[in-house]
């Protein structure tokens, strides 16, 4: 069971022993008492419903705008190189390759990855469900991008499916494996594997080793030495534990000639390219090695279908009760 089943479950928990709790103090409390207490929680019990309901209906239909605005997003931004990309959000294609060559195993089939969601199923429980965090590069030949894979949305061509008798599978996906009835186990797998073409949106973040100027790094190195106990220490000479107009002089010149050299060793440093969430705007990465006009659909389609499942249940088993009990 996930985390989000998880908290919901708790919540339904601690709203039942609530009403549990209450009502066994209603057994002992006064009739007139009891009697408004009654109806005082069936007040409650029906107001807490319709909100409920109302607040799925909204979350309902806020994911199924996102997922519209995301599949549309891809047929109307247009792709950047990464050389010259412009700062803010952006498409980029490419190939994926492991960040400093950290390549990572699927846990299930010990296949090489950039980035893996696996799970593990025990009849409707979850045992398992792992999705790895870290960020992989992407490369179009231009430029590189470093690309962080937590809380994207994320869709891939291939998914594997399969079943087996032991939590850990003892055998490989096959072509057109699916799970059985028979076994008591199923495995789901999701990868990115080292040079698969990928699509992928999100702000574009270069960080340049001089966005910090001379002046502004001299300031701050000499702010830091003097707030430093050991470097304070180091240039107290006559150790009385606090620094005179000739120490502190001294602290100054060391720390900028120590700055000017920190600063002139960033010439060698490249600019590291970064695609991150926007954390203004709310959207996430969005991670794909589907067409882009076969993302847009898939998209399309999961809106629309979570809109169709998920209507009918709520109106099913929150809305209807409460219109029986009023006879609407």
């Amino acid at each position: 069971m996930n985390q989000n089943k998880d908290k919901a479950l708790h919540k339904v928990t601690l709203f039942i022993s609530l009403l549990i709790l209450f009502f066994v103090g209603l057994m002992f409390a006064p009739d007139r008492v009891a009697t408004d207490g009654i109806a005082l929680v069936v007040i409650v019990v029906i107001v807490f419903f319709i909100v409920y309901s109302l607040a799925n209906i909204f979350g309902l239909f806020r994911g199924f705008s996102k997922s519209l605005a995301t599949g549309r997003s891809f047929e109307d931004i247009p792709t950047s190189v990464i050389r010259s990309a412009p700062q803010g959000w952006v498409e980029l294609q490419g190939v994926a390759n492991a960040a400093d060559g950290a390549v990572l195993h699927s846990p299930l089939t010990g296949d090489a990855c950039v980035w893996y969601h696996i799970r593990v199923t025990q009849g409707d429980s979850t045992i398992r469900d792992e999705t790895s965090n870290a960020p992989f590069l992407v490369n179009d030949g231009t430029g590189e991008c470093v690309v962080d894979p937590k809380g994207a949305e994320i869709e891939v061509k291939k998914k594997a499916v399969w079943s087996g008798q032991t939590p850990e599978p003892t055998s490989r996906p096959r072509k057109g494996s699916s799970v059985s009835t028979l076994t008591r186990y199923s495995y789901f797998e999701q990868l990115i594997r080292p040079g698969e073409k990928l699509t992928v949106q999100g702000r574009f973040v270069s960080d340049d080793p001089f966005q910090v100027s001379l002046p502004d790094l001299i300031r701050e190195t000499v702010s830091n030495w003097k707030k430093d106990p050991k470097m304070r220490e180091r240039f107290d000479a006559d150790a009385n534990g606090t620094l005179n107009a000739s120490e502190f002089s001294e602290l100054r010149v060391q720390a900028i000639r120590h700055a000017g050299e920190t600063y002139g060793g960033r010439a060698e440093q490249p600019v590291i390219n970064r695609l991150v969430a926007d954390s203004q705007g709310g959207r996430p990465v969005v991670i794909t090695s589907l067409q882009q006009d076969e993302f847009s659909k898939r998209t399309s389609a999961k809106a629309w279908m979570r809109v169709l499942i998920g209507v009918p249940l709520v109106y099913y088993f929150f809305l209807r009760p409460i219109l029986q009990m009023f006879h609407l």
